[in-house]
C-alpha cells in the first residue's frame, strides 16, 4: 500500500496475523519524512533503521 492512499484515506485498518514471529514486530517499509529535502534516506545495510 502507498503512503498516498495512507495519507489520503478516511479509515485505515490493520490486520494482525499471529502466524507470523515476535521478531518480525516494527517490520515495515513505509517512510513518510516530514520535508521532502531531495536528501538520500541513509540505509546502507538490511538492518539499518530510519
Amino acid at each position: 500500500m502507498s503512503s498516498t492512499y495512507l495519507a489520503l484515506a478516511k479509515d485505515i485498518y490493520i490486520e494482525l496475523n499471529e502466524a507470523h514471529p515476535l521478531e518480525m514486530k516494527g517490520l515495515h517499509d513505509i517512510y513518510l519524512p516530514e520535508l521532502h529535502t531531495g536528501r538520500p534516506i541513509n540505509i546502507d545495510y538490511v538492518d539499518d533503521r530510519i
